[in-house]
């Protein structure tokens, strides 16, 4: 977590305990859930608990359960649990959930009276609260003269949750049906897997000769780079952007030592690609590997099958030297050959949108894998072409949002949606 700023008496308005309704937006899939507040419990911050389930997204029509949610008792350092999908883990979700969570234990610290949120009758004299904390982002919060909430922005630091990870990290919420009263605010128990109490390497079966894959609109990232970068097998690309909305696909050839380790996220920061520490210096080398958006595993995915995908990252500090076997001195992973094609040659070689339509809500997605498959084998390499002058857009920067004003978000989120209020 993000250094806290030093607590001060507070002035914040809002209902100390409640429990509503939520619509609005994540990640710019619509979104329905709850949301529940405690601030009388003596303990420095409020108990509050968030749950989400996003049913207009892909994944909801492919007969995923696209739920997620996060529960902050502040029982211990750990602070809160997460739900994402299949998975529960304790601690904020560092890309999704880190800045929400934090934002709200500031707001309610140190919230500042903003104005009026809107002229719009529907939020006649609601009030603006806000609170911005450098390497964090920024949160305002609409309340009714009474201290009901109406609705909410929050924007996180493309800094602390990574670029390609804004969106995600990004929420619009109207508060509906608010109902006061005492709240029974526990945190679930995860199994122990997914707690971090067993991190160590996956059996594995030996040293494997494997494709993997990643989709880039080039720029500044390297073609042949493979290192500290999210990538996936097929049907974990299907699963990451399942429209192929890149300019090109860089595919690998490597071996690896299968003893996998967790998965680790990627990120483009400060003009370098990182890969997120590692958990334990016996994976430190290890190629990471997860289930694709976990839909998988409630373990996360390092050791099972993964029907519907997998990703992986190959920490750079893992990899064998050329001409040097996998396994020498605990390095984990070696490139044989790479090919970089051109997307909208795959998807017209491959016959790639007939593939999409047949397999739409049938995963895993057989006839798009196939389509894929064509399409690299029979597209020429490019990379004796030029890419100056493209744009980067990567997993480190290319879903990006532009942050909104605190005097907009209303206008932007009640728009849609409209508002109600107790």
């Amino acid at each position: 977590m993000v250094g806290l700023v030093l607590p001060r008496a507070s002035s914040f308005p809002l209902k100390p305990q409640w429990a509503a309704e939520i619509s609005g937006n994540n990640g710019g899939d619509a979104v329905e859930g709850t949301f529940r507040w405690d601030s009388t419990t003596g303990v420095r911050f409020p108990k509050f608990e968030l749950h989400w389930k996003l049913s207009s997204s892909w994944y909801a029509a492919q007969g995923f359960q696209d739920s997620m949610g996060v529960v902050c008792s502040f029982s211990d350092d750990q602070i809160c649990t997460k739900s994402f999908r299949q998975r529960c883990s304790r601690r904020p979700d560092p890309t999704r959930t880190v800045a929400l969570v934090e934002l709200l234990m500031d707001l309610h610290e140190n919230g500042t009276h903003d104005g009026e949120c809107s002229h719009d009758t529907s939020a006649a004299d609601s009030q603006l609260w806000s609170v911005n904390r450098k390497g964090v982002g920024n949160l305002s919060m609409c309340l009714t003269p009474f201290g009901f909430p109406v609705a909410m922005a929050s924007n996180p630091d493309k800094n602390l949750v990574g670029t390609s990870n804004v969106d995600f990290a990004t929420f619009r919420f109207l508060f509906r049906n608010v109902t006061l009263g005492p709240q029974r605010i526990e945190e679930p128990a995860c199994q122990e897997c997914a707690q971090g109490a067993a991190v160590a390497p996956c059996p594995g079966e030996g040293i494997l000769s494997m494709e993997v894959m990643r989709m880039t609109n080039g720029g500044g990232e390297p073609l042949d780079q493979i290192w500290n970068l999210d990538m996936a097998d097929i049907p974990g690309e299907i699963m990451f952007n399942h429209s192929l909305a890149r300019k090109y696909l860089k595919v690998f050839n490597v071996s690896v030592n299968s003893s996998w380790g967790p998965m680790r996220d990627c990120n483009f920061l400060n003009g370098e690609n990182h890969i997120e520490p590692a958990q334990d210096e016996r994976v430190a080398k290890l190629v990471a590997r997860g289930d694709a958006e976990g839909f998988n595993d409630p373990c996360g995915g390092q050791c099972s099958k993964n029907e519907f995908g997998s990703y992986y990252a190959f920490p750079k500090e893992g990899r064998c030297p050329e001409g040097v076997p996998v396994g020498t001195e605990g390095c984990s992973w070696q490139v044989k050959s790479v090919k970089v094609v051109s997307i909208e040659c795959v998807k017209s070689a491959g016959l790639f949108a007939a593939a999409a339509s047949n397999d739409y809500g049938h995963k895993p997605w057989s006839a798009m894998q196939a389509s894929i498959r064509k399409g690299v084998a029979e597209c020429p390499d490019i990379r004796s072409l030029s890419l100056r002058g493209i744009h980067t857009s990567s997993r480190g920067g290319q879903l990006a949002s532009k942050r909104r004003q605190h005097g907009q978000f209303l206008k932007q989120i009640l728009g849609p949606y409209g508002a109600s209020g107790g």
